[in-house]
């Protein structure tokens, strides 16, 4: 397993009302749920390893490296490489209604893994390239396909 990729795993829960973090961890992945229950501003975060979000109450504006910043609903994903730094606004967060959200994180090695894996089982002779990771950053609106 890669070292750096539990970077809190001494950590399972952080009680402040921004950014209250419980974390459950495995050997190559980490589900982080986060819910803040105040408004607050441009509160940093940066994960170690690939990380999905996904949006689960409340309303944020994310503000991520190289890109315009977005508002950030239920109902949404954002895909985030390794070493992303982001700063996220809380617009609406109280105590009684947070604003809270999903992070699975996944070992970098591990997706490699499975991109090789995939790759070598579903080659078709001139069909096919083979594929990559992309690490860049993806704001998706969930649907069906999703």
């Amino acid at each position: 397993m890669n070292a750096n990729f539990l970077k809190y795993r001494s950590t399972r829960k952080l009680t402040t009302t921004v950014e209250n973090r419980t974390v459950y961890s495995g050997d190559f992945a980490e589900l982080n749920i986060f819910e803040t229950g105040e408004v607050a501003e441009k509160v940093p975060l940066q994960f170690d390893f690939p990380i999905i979000a996904s949006m689960l109450t409340g309303k944020k504006i994310m503000h991520l490296e190289d890109k315009p910043a977005f508002d950030f609903f239920p109902g949404e994903s954002v895909v985030l490489p390794s070493n992303e730094k982001i700063s996220i606004d809380f617009p609406v967060a109280t105590g009684t209604s947070p604003t809270s959200c999903l992070a699975l994180g996944i070992d970098p090695e591990k997706i490699r893994e499975t991109v090789e894996l995939f790759n070598n089982k579903t080659r078709v002779h001139y069909e096919n390239d083979q594929y990559e990771i992309d690490d860049t950053t993806h704001h998706l609106e969930n649907n069906e396909q999703v």
